[in-house]
């Protein structure tokens, strides 16, 4: 890792990055090889955590990048408990969060810390995170999920609440704000907030720990930073992909819904059970349709319709298979 100022001694780094991967070899060395330049005027210290990766990310990291701090896990731990374990051995005035599959421009790191230390208010700063092929915008900073949020995309009470939407995420928000919550992929936290706040919550495998951080953040009336100003490229879910489609989406619901419990218990009695019943009757549903638009786009020589038809029918009925009871015992 040619370039970086790697902080040692007893000096305490402008910046301690931590990342966390999984399987995901190509696109963490691209990542690890774009720091330098990307944070081109500060002193680093980098924390790869390895979740029992098979493809060999521990060894790339061990041989190409030797200035890392490489800590491998036994088995997959999942995401919050991967960052926790790195994060108790951060130095650095700042900590990032960073996902493997992002590649960082030249001076968007510098650009971040900067904002950060104009910004005291701001306990957590975040970039735009942009797709590297397109260009595209992403989804950087979003209003927090709620009830209705789950009951609207996961459920058969879609057709009805779409009727009046909310949005989903918020494109530009240039000042602290307690209105929504930053997404993990390239999230920079200030030190008196690690020291003052626990670190992610270890009951999320994966998904909605960010979330709910950000959560406690405001909650500790702290307040969060998006900034359009600095950009990180970001594949975005490069991780997930290596896992079965219906053993992430049950991983998805299940933090979801674990998040959710959080606004309240007595709610989450009553809304639970419902949403478990209507998110079923939702996939059986889809299934139905599938089969019927797969036989019609069969009769009618349409193949590629078909085919769409049949990945998703083959998706559904993998999930309800694999993972019913399990769903109802969350």
């Amino acid at each position: 890792m040619r370039g970086l100022r790697v902080g040692q001694g007893e000096g305490v780094p402008d910046l301690s990055v931590v990342i966390v991967s999984y399987n995901v070899q190509r696109y963490l060395a691209a990542c690890l090889e774009s720091l330098p330049a990307g944070a081109d005027d500060l002193s680093v210290e980098v924390f790869v955590v390895d979740n029992a990766s098979p493809d060999g990310s521990a060894e790339l990291v061990a041989r190409r990048f030797p200035d890392v701090r490489l800590l491998v896990n036994a088995e997959n731990l999942g995401f919050a408990r991967a960052v926790n374990r790195a994060l108790a051995l951060t130095r650095g005035r700042y900590a990032l969060l960073l996902d493997p599959d992002t590649v960082v421009p030249a001076g968007a790191l510098t650009q971040l810390v900067k904002m950060a230390d104009r910004s005291p208010e701001a306990a957590l700063v975040g970039p735009a995170l942009h797709d590297p092929a397109s260009g595209e915008l992403q989804p950087s900073f979003r209003p927090f999920p709620s009830w209705r949020t789950a009951f609207s995309h996961y459920t058969l009470a879609k057709p009805v609440l779409r009727l009046w939407p909310s949005p989903r995420w918020q494109p530009v928000v240039d000042r602290p704000t307690t209105d929504g919550w930053l997404i993990g992929a390239c999230l920079l936290i200030r030190r008196d907030l690690l020291n003052a706040i626990d670190g992610l919550d270890e009951q999320y495998f994966l998904f909605c720990e960010d979330t709910d951080y950000c959560r406690r953040v405001i909650r500790a009336k702290r307040r969060l930073l998006y900034t359009h100003e600095t950009s990180v490229f970001h594949h975005e879910g490069k991780s997930a992909e290596q896992e079965r489609p219906s053993a992430m989406r049950l991983v998805a619901l299940q933090s979801l819904l674990h998040y959710l419990e959080g606004e309240g218990r007595g709610k989450a009695r009553v809304l639970k059970p419902l949403f478990k019943i209507l998110f079923l009757a939702n996939v059986l549903s889809q299934c139905l349709e599938s089969t019927l638009k797969l036989a019609a786009y069969a009769l009618m020589a349409r193949r590629e319709q078909a085919a769409k038809h049949r990945r998703r029918l083959k998706r559904n009925a993998d999930f309800l298979r694999r993972f019913t009871f399990r769903f109802l015992a969350l």
